[in-house]
């Protein structure tokens, strides 16, 4: 018995009778749950005590040719797992058996269609810090390869497509979607630039990469382009032609630094700052001043801190023993 396939009967498998058994040398067949007559599962490519669902079978239908057949559904196990018999090159429709590949098990042959191009779900563009990738395909029993460096991926390289996964630097990624019974899709390609929240807020709002008009003014409000990224003043395109001034208020979530005497008469500074975590590329000193001259900074390691996203936090930081007179900024510096 040669490419034969035997499950998912009223009683699966085989039923032998006085001892009956197949061939020693069959090979390439199928076999449900139940007897097997003889044959032993991965002898002789011989599939033993398989599953009904996990042949992915069609029902007993007029799919062509002079009797009914059972179709061979995408990823079924009989796709492509049968062997070359001399003078046998069609299938009971007719359809030839060597087309697509290695024969299949049993009386149909699937004609193998082109799989869906894959499709990304973010929108090829600019993105600050991460994106996350999902690919989807729209066919079943299906699977998808990708790669990250624009290189071609095929069905048999490139990286498995096991989930959505967030990408942290730019890159071109193709993707193919294969499996048993498909062709190979046509290659799907995205662009994704993905940067660092400094560089991306640079190019949100025109400005060089190389960061010379950071300290450009564009609205005149005496506020460089630098202060306004890194407390929050131009989070939008076109905001940097906008005057804005404003000063942080109490549990705000924009504006410069607001410089107060707490209860006792000291010296307390609070302002916004870009979590560390999310690479900023800026640093804040707190620095104080009896003169305007003379620049002394505070230690930040017993601040109160109060996130308020996963870009931005709240920071307070007094001075113990402050004097009369005294004088404070908040120094962000590109490192």
């Amino acid at each position: 018995m040669i490419n034969s396939l035997i499950a998912g009967n009223a009683v699966d498998g085989i039923i032998a009778q006085n001892g009956a058994a197949f061939s020693a040398q069959s090979t390439n067949n199928i076999l449900g749950t139940g007897g097997t007559g003889g044959l032993t599962n991965g002898v002789n490519n011989n599939q033993a005590s398989v599953p009904v669902n996990q042949l992915h079978l069609g029902p007993l239908a007029d799919n062509g040719g002079q009797t009914p057949t059972i179709a061979l559904l995408p990823g079924s196990l009989a796709i492509d797992a049968g062997n070359y018999i001399t003078g046998l090159f069609y299938d009971q429709r007719g359809q030839h058996r060597s087309e697509f590949g290695m024969p299949d098990v049993g009386a149909y042959e699937r004609v193998h269609t082109r799989a869906a191009k894959p499709s990304f779900g973010a929108a090829a563009g600019v993105y600050q810090g991460s994106v996350q990738v999902a690919i989807s395909t729209s066919n079943s029993q299906s699977a998808v390869r990708y790669t990250l460096d624009g290189s071609s991926p095929s069905s048999g390289s490139g990286l498995l497509y096991t989930g959505p996964f967030q990408l942290t630097q730019s890159a071109t990624i193709r993707a193919i979607a294969y499996g048993r019974g498909w062709q190979d899709s046509e290659i799907a390609s995205i662009d994704y630039s993905v940067h660092a929240p400094l560089p991306f807020w640079r190019s949100l709002h025109g400005l060089p990469a190389d960061g010379s008009q950071d300290l450009a003014n564009p609205s005149g409000d005496g506020v460089s382009s630098l202060l306004k990224y890194a407390f929050n003043l131009a989070p939008d395109a076109g905001d940097l032609a906008r005057p804005n001034h404003q000063v942080l208020t109490v549990g705000g979530t924009a504006g410069l630094p607001l410089v107060t005497n707490d209860a006792a008469g000291q010296l307390t500074v609070t302002f916004l700052r870009r979590k560390a975590d999310g690479n900023p590329g800026v640093s804040y000193l707190v620095e104080t001043s009896d003169d305007v001259r003379s620049w002394s900074t505070l230690s930040l390691s017993n601040s109160a801190v109060v996130s308020i996203n996963g870009t931005w936090e709240r920071v307070t930081v007094t001075e113990t023993g402050s004097g009369s007179k005294r004088f404070a900024r908040v120094r962000v510096q590109v490192p």
